[in-house]
């Protein structure tokens, strides 16, 4: 027992060592030259704004705590809306729900922070038929509460992964949900220093099969993480590490470039909305769709048209379904991309 306990050590040790000694790639960008395509849209029988939202197969998942019915289940193909679940502390009610992605079709995930409990649901004809519970780590002992979790992904059966933002910091970890126990934590090469704001490094993240993107708000760079259930491994870096901390600081938000709204991972291919205007200027910019393979390589990209904060893709068909988080509306933005 003794040997296999230094056995155990020494794995990890060496594990935790190879990262660290791991010389990381970092790629320049060099862009396509834009390519422009049609945008076309398509009304949905419900008001479309989502506060999470995901594609599973064709399956549209959309969270609207505004909505009296906060999710909202639309198939894309057939048009069939189902929609389930209220605010409160009955039956099938939630304090600030929150939507997770799972990997099975038909699935979905719903979790609330407040009372540490994630409720993993099947589809099945017009409602939700529940199928698990899982609960969170205790992040605070003296509380018994877990951390703060914005989004939520599944990476394999009780693996999820899991982002928070906090004042002072910003954490992606993963999680398993049947120990109850956090297995790994990303170790930021960027991140505030003891008297900064978490504010200037807000980033979205995508989870694949295997490998994971970073796309950061106000730094002009993507991250490509390798995953297994041990955890991370940082495999490349696109971009720079040019920070806007000073700006930030300063109370002038409104100044800071802001680059990426929203990253989603496909199955070889990373698709990243990019602004590259100030804050200020959102309104008016035409958002770009970058698209890289896993070497770091620009594959395409799309001038979209008109400004766009969020996406879902549909690889199948290679389609983006797009929105404007500000606008409350009933329609779906879609583009049909060019095969490869």
């Amino acid at each position: 027992m003794y040997t296999l306990a230094l056995m155990i050590v020494f794995f990890s040790s060496c594990t935790q060592s190879q990262k660290s000694k791991e010389k990381i790639p970092v790629i320049a960008k060099n862009l396509k030259d834009k390519l422009s395509i049609e945008v076309d849209s398509l009304k949905l029988p419900f008001i479309f704004y989502p506060e999470r939202w995901f594609l599973n197969n064709n399956q549209l998942y959309v969270l609207n705590n505004k909505d009296s019915s906060f999710l909202s289940i639309f198939d894309l193909y057939t048009q069939k809306l189902i929609q389930w679940g209220k605010i409160g502390n009955g039956p099938n009610e939630y304090i600030i729900p929150s939507l997770c992605r799972m990997k099975k079709n038909g699935n979905v995930g719903i979790y609330s922070n407040a009372l540490n409990i994630m409720n993993i649901y099947q589809t099945k004809a017009d409602s939700l038929i529940h199928t698990h519970t899982f609960h969170f780590p205790i992040w605070s002992k003296e509380h018994g509460i877990p951390k703060a979790y914005t989004r939520m992904q599944q990476y394999d059966d009780s693996l999820f992964i899991g982002t928070s933002f906090m004042p002072k910091e910003i954490a992606v970890e993963l999680l398993n949900l049947k120990t109850e126990k956090v297995v790994d934590a990303i170790d930021f090469s960027l991140k505030p220093s003891e008297n900064d704001y978490s504010g200037p490094y807000e980033c979205k993240i995508s989870v694949s099969d295997n490998y994971m993107a970073i796309a950061y708000r106000y730094i002009n760079r993507l991250e490509v993480y390798q995953i297994s259930s041990l955890g991370f491994n940082l495999k490349l870096i696109i971009g720079d590490d040019k920070l806007q901390n000073d700006l930030y600081n300063k109370d002038r938000d409104d100044e800071m470039i802001y680059y990426y709204s929203d990253v989603i991972c496909g199955k070889n291919t990373i698709y990243a909305i990019y602004q590259g205007t100030q804050v200020q200027n959102l309104s008016n910019v035409r958002s770009s769709l970058e698209i890289y393979n896993l070497e770091g390589e620009n594959l395409n990209t799309i001038n979209l048209g008109r400004y766009i904060s969020d996406i879902v893709i549909d690889e199948t068909s290679n389609i983006v379904y797009a929105c404007d988080k500000n606008i409350e509306d009933d329609y779906l933005y879609y583009y049909q991309l060019l095969p490869s």
